[in-house]
Order: C-alpha cells, then sequence, then structure tokens
C-alpha cells in the first residue's frame, strides 16, 4: 500500500495558502481507501511528539515539537538530523513511501533520510520561492541575477543564488515536483534544469463551498455588517505585505472615492497595520480593516462584495482568488508569475518589469475600480472556478500522481 507522509510546518504560511492545500489533501485522502496519509507537522506547539488519528481513523497526524538552532547552519543540521531519526521510526519497510514536502527549506530533512537508509519516493510541491519575496516576484531580474559571473555577486544575490542552488539540487533529485502553475513548469524547466518529465501541473482546489444569494438575503448581510446598499465594497483578503502590493491598491482607492465617494475598501487580513493605517490618514472612514476573520465572515464579505482585488507581485496559485472565482466575484489581478493564468482574459493589471524593479500601472487600477462591476458578477467567474479550481479536479490529478510514483 502506498503511505504519504506530507510534510508540513507550523509556521506563518501554515496559516494562509500551504495550510489550506494541506487541508484540502486531507479532506479528499478521507474518500481514498487505497492509500494512507500521516500528515507530519515539524515546529509544532506541542512540548513532545505527538501521534493522533482523526474521527474517522484515516488520517494519522505526527506533530514534532520545535528545535532551537539559533539560526546557526551547523545547529539547522543538527535539528533535521534529530528529525529524520525520528520520522524513520515510523516508515514501515512493507509500504511504498512518498514522502510529500511542501517546504523548499525543508531539503535537509531529505538529506538525512537518505543518508539513514530510509526508501522512499520524493514529491515536492512548489508553493512560493524565497527570491520572490526578495525581488517583488521580477523573473526578469531573477534570471539575470543567476546568470551573472561569481564576482558579481554581493551580499544580498549571494542569497539568492545559494537559495536557488539548494532549491535546483532538491527539485532536480526528486521523483516528482508538482508545479501549481504552468509559469512555474516552464520555469523550473528552462532556468533550474528540472527534467520536463518531472514536472507536473496540478491547479490548487477547493471544496465548493460557496451559497448563492438572493438580491434580498444579500442586502440583509450588507447591513448585518454595518454597510449600506449604495456602497460599492472593494475586498482585499491577504497579508499585509508590500508583496501583495496593497499600498499600491489604499494609493489607487485615494483617487478612486473621489470619483465615487460611496466606494468603501475592506481589507480582510493580518500583517504591518501601522504602515497602511498611516497610509490612510484623511480617508480612514473609507476603509475598514477587518483582521484576520473566521472563514464564515471571509464567505460572507465574498457575498456581499461588488469587486475583489488582488493587486500581488507573487502569487503561485491562490487561495484567495480561488474562493473568490468560487463565489462569481468580479476579481482584478495582476500577471505577475502564477497569479496571470488565473486572471487571464479578465481584469489583468500588466506589471512592468525592470532591470532592477517592478511597478503595477495604478492609473489602470484607478479606472477598473471606478467602472461599475457589478453587471460582471455572472456565471464568467464561476465557470472559471469550475473548469480549473474543485477540489475534484485536484484530488483526481493528485491521486494518479501518487499511484504511479
Amino acid at each position: 500500500m502506498k503511505h504519504i507522509y506530507l510534510i508540513g510546518n507550523g509556521s506563518r504560511a501554515a496559516q494562509y495558502g500551504v495550510g489550506t492545500y494541506i487541508c484540502q489533501m486531507i479532506e479528499f485522502f478521507r474518500q481514498a481507501s487505497s492509500v494512507r496519509l500521516t500528515v507530519v507537522v515539524l515546529n509544532s506547539e506541542v512540548k513532545e511528539v505527538t501521534e493522533e488519528y482523526d474521527d474517522l481513523r484515516v488520517v494519522r497526524h505526527l506533530r514534532i515539537p520545535a528545535q532551537y538552532s539559533g539560526g546557526r547552519e551547523k545547529d539547522i543540521d543538527r535539528c533535521y538530523r534529530n528529525i529524520a531519526y525520528l520520522l524513520a521510526l515510523y516508515f514501515l519497510k512493507n509500504e511504498h513511501n512518498v514522502l510529500h514536502l511542501n517546504y523548499l527549506h525543508h531539503a535537509p530533512l531529505v538529506d538525512w533520510l537518505r543518508k539513514i537508509g530510509v526508501n522512499f519516493h520524493l514529491l515536492v510541491t512548489i508553493h512560493y520561492f524565497d527570491w520572490c519575496f526578495m525581488l517583488k516576484g521580477n523573473t526578469r531580474l531573477f534570471r539575470s541575477i543567476i546568470k551573472r559571473e561569481k564576482e558579481q555577486y554581493n551580499e544580498w544575490t549571494d542569497k539568492i543564488r545559494n537559495s536557488y542552488e539548494r532549491d535546483k539540487a532538491l527539485l532536480c533529485h526528486s521523483d516528482k515536483v508538482i508545479c501549481l502553475t504552468q509559469y512555474t513548469q516552464t520555469l523550473l524547466n528552462e532556468v533550474y534544469g528540472v527534467e520536463r518529465e518531472k514536472l507536473v501541473v496540478v491547479y490548487n482546489g477547493l471544496k465548493d463551498e460557496a451559497i448563492k444569494l438572493s438580491e434580498e438575503e444579500r442586502l440583509e448581510k450588507r447591513f448585518a455588517l454595518g454597510f449600506r446598499e449604495t456602497d460599492k465594497i472593494i475586498l482585499f483578503v491577504g497579508r499585509l505585505d508590500r508583496i501583495k502590493g496593497v499600498q499600491y491598491l489604499i494609493e489607487a482607492f485615494r483617487r478612486v472615492i473621489r470619483k465615487n465617494p460611496n466606494s468603501r475598501l475592506v481589507i480582510v487580513g493580518d500583517g504591518d497595520y501601522d504602515k497602511y493605517l498611516k497610509q490612510c490618514a484623511g480617508i480612514w472612514s473609507y476603509v475598514v480593516f477587518t483582521g484576520k476573520v473566521e472563514k464564515e465572515v471571509l464567505y460572507t464579505f465574498y457575498q456581499i462584495a461588488d469587486v475583489g482585488v488582488l493587486p500581488s507581485f507573487h502569487e503561485q496559485c491562490s487561495y484567495v482568488a480561488i474562493e473568490m472565482l468560487m463565489h462569481g466575484l468580479p476579481l482584478i489581478g495582476t500577471d505577475s508569475t502564477g497569479l496571470k493564468e488565473m486572471v487571464e482574459g479578465m481584469h489583468c493589471l500588466p506589471l512592468k518589469e525592470e532591470d532592477d524593479s517592478v511597478d503595477l500601472p495604478i492609473d489602470l487600477l484607478v479606472q477598473w475600480l471606478i467602472e461599475d462591476q457589478e453587471h460582471l458578477r455572472s456565471e464568467k467567474y464561476r465557470r472559471r472556478f469550475e473548469e480549473r479550481y474543485t477540489l475534484r479536479k485536484m484530488s483526481e490529478n493528485m491521486f494518479s500522481i501518487y499511484l504511479n510514483l
């Protein structure tokens, strides 16, 4: 029997995209009797290793407590060595074991498991690249850095190069690499040198939980959250940091309310509040910061909003975008990395990549935010979800990959 060890991490990413990915994987494994699943959470908040099963005793959870390394490379390696020896105790020799990584920095775990003689197939899903955060997703600049001679490097570009070399070694020695977008598949083949045969595109998928409201029900929910019928609700969902383009959205919104004072910007998510609250000086009554909210509240915002905006500089296969599409919400995105594929044929802001910078077209964003999007709330967006991003499609593709390893 195939036994999948799905490796997670008790980090910020686990609260967002990677965490959602693992939850959706668990959802479909509950229906798959021919494959076993163990979810391994590293850097967990538990004080000792814990082993638990879900209510149906289908999915096993191993939680491994965080180990202090002080950021020193030698100590980090020691931590992964300890985890490898511990994890090896749970691998059964009579099973076909598959190690499924979701974080590229977990590469030392793979090295140690191989050193101590554990047999397994290696599967890696690419959720993000470290260099995308450092370069605001500027692929052009990344390619130029990788091509530079060693004497042209500095401390900053050294970090990018080292991250690239580490990731390349891991991916080239994997059995399969799951790419969440065509963009990533092309990049890994052309820049990282990963064989095309190892690369498989599987879009993220979500369980369909959208509820279509009547106009009367939608208005009731608006009123319940303190909005008026005439308010145009512009919705952003995500972390509050520069890679998400929040500063550009606030700058654009400041111009939007001059044309349409009934506009309201709702920002859902946590992060650097101080920075963006200061940027909203003078328009505070038009901007709502909700913080991170429960899924039920979040889905209510999707139901009542007029348009969703993701002005990101880097996304792979955004679960927020999928949620917006699932609810039929008109979506404005960018042509950054993987987001371009999600909003192709819709409102896609063209980012301008220079050798050392990347910028977003504010004027075009303002124009699209002023336009009446409500008439666009149609099956067009919902259909994109049904064609690409359902949990069923993701499950079928992943199950096929597991069985063929």
